[in-house]
Formats: structure tokens, sequence, C-alpha cells
């Protein structure tokens, strides 16, 4: 009698192992045909409940490993391709970009400055103004210029649309000689204070998007002192940050590109192996 119960055992055993095979089988030939048919998460799908659902099954699972191989291989080669081809489209669009634009870099900085034609120092000396400058990789900056007699020490700046009740302010940059700095020449007062790494609180982006309006400029954190941003200035910045937008678009496609290069590198790698 216990004979035959351990053979019958044996017997449904044997039978639920087949039955198993098959089923995970199935699963397995379905997320091959997802793959096939460019169903790429609903192959995945498929192999993580294959894998979950029957981890007894050693071949088919090491088989449906090397299949999620080759679906991070076309989910990366797509991206590849569309990043390829945005990069193509971005640049063409940056470099037309540039031709209102002076490059400047000296030989002790590591990274260039685009600077809007007619706006660079040397064409905009004892005046106050606003200025912006973007670099390579898409950063940009907004700057503060005063000039007049005796000093205002100002930190930061108000836009603001008269009337309208639209406005913005920057961060204050306090005194440091270097991102705010002043000094004085034959009697006046030159101030410079730059808004970098979005301290400039979304002004840029303001004057961007006001191109049409005439905006007041507050210099605060010192004596007020109030002026308006002339329409070469105005036309400069949004310029600038129409650049800006771009290459720092550029500069993320890149990375994605690069990214998806080297995991295709590296899976075409494990396929061969």
């Amino acid at each position: 009698m216990k004979s035959f119960f351990y053979f019958f055992s044996a017997v449904l055993l044997l039978s639920s192992c087949n039955n198993d095979k098959q089923k995970a089988q199935q699963i397995f030939n379905d997320a091959t045909g997802y793959y096939d048919s460019g169903q790429l998460n609903t192959a995945k799908i498929y192999i993580d409940s294959l894998k979950s659902t029957y981890p007894k099954e050693f071949d088919l699972i090491k088989q449906s490993i090397k299949l999620m191989w080759k679906i991070e291989l076309k989910e990366n080669q797509q991206t590849y391709n569309y990043t390829d081809s945005l990069l193509r489209i971005q640049t063409h669009i940056a470099d037309s970009l540039k031709d209102s634009f002076d490059f400047v870099k000296s030989e002790y900085e590591d990274k260039g400055t685009f600077v809007y034609k007619g706006m660079g120092v040397e064409k905009n000396v004892e005046r106050s103004y606003l200025r912006s400058g973007v670099y390579e990789n898409g950063d940009i900056y907004l700057s503060s210029v005063y000039f007049g007699k005796g000093n205002i020490n100002h930190t930061g700046v108000k836009l603001d649309i008269p009337d309208s009740g639209q406005s913005v302010s920057t961060s204050e940059i306090p005194y440091d000689g270097g991102t705010n700095y002043r000094f004085n020449d034959g009697g006046n007062s030159s101030e410079i204070v730059t808004y970098k790494r979005g301290k400039d609180n979304g002004a840029i982006a303001f004057i961007a998007d006001n191109i049409d309006k005439k905006i007041k400029v507050t210099y605060t954190g010192g004596k007020n002192y109030v002026t308006y941003i002339d329409k070469t200035a105005q036309k400069s910045i949004a310029k600038s940050f129409e650049l800006a937008m771009i290459l720092f678009d550029i500069h993320r496609l890149r990375q994605e590109n690069d990214i998806a290069e080297g995991k295709i590198n590296y899976l075409q790698r494990k396929l061969s192996e």
C-alpha cells in the first residue's frame, strides 16, 4: 500500500512539474512574441511574471534574462536614435542663434560665454543697465550694472511693469568682491552684481516674456535707484534666454545620448558572450 502511495505521489509530482514547465514555456513564448512585435513593456511584464511564478524553471529564466538584455538593448537603441535626431535639430537652431552673439573666453577660463553683440562691457561703459551672458552648457546669468556719482551699494534688483501688478525680485547678493563688486574711478562709482545659478529668481524669463512691455528696474539693498530697461538690453536678454534654453537642452541630450551609447555597448558585449 505504501509503495502504491509513493508511486502515485511521484506521478502527481511529475505531472505537476511538466504542467509548470509548459505554463512557464508559454509565458516565455508570449514574452518573445511581444518583443518581436515591439511591445517591449508588455514583454518585460511577462518576463517578470515568469521569474516570480516559476522560480525553479532555471533554463527558461536564464533564457528570459537574455531576452531582457535584448529588450534593454532595443530600448537604448531607440533612445540613442531619438536623442541623436533631436541633437541635430537643436544644434542647427543653436548655430543660427549664435550668429547674434560674440563668444568670449579667456585663457584663464574653462568655459566660454556667449554675449549678445553690442552688449559687451567695452561698448557699454559709463551707464546703468542690465546685461546677461550664456555659458556653453546653457547656464545663464543676469548682471545689474550701476554707474553714477557715489555708490548706492545695491545687492539686487526688482523688476516690475508699471500699473500691472506684475513684478519679480532677484536674490540679494551680499558684497563679496566677486559676484558683487564695486570700484571708483575719477569720482564716479561703478557697481556690478551678478545673479547666477537661478539667483535671478525668474527675472530673466520675466524680461523675455514681456519683451513688448516697458519694465522698470529698481536697484535694491542700498540707496534706491530706478531706471528702465532699454529695448536693446531687453532684446539681448530675451535672445540670451532663448539660446540658453537650446544649449541646456543640447547638454541634456548629449548626456542622455552618451548614457544610451554606453548601455548599448555593454549589452552588446553581454549578448555576445
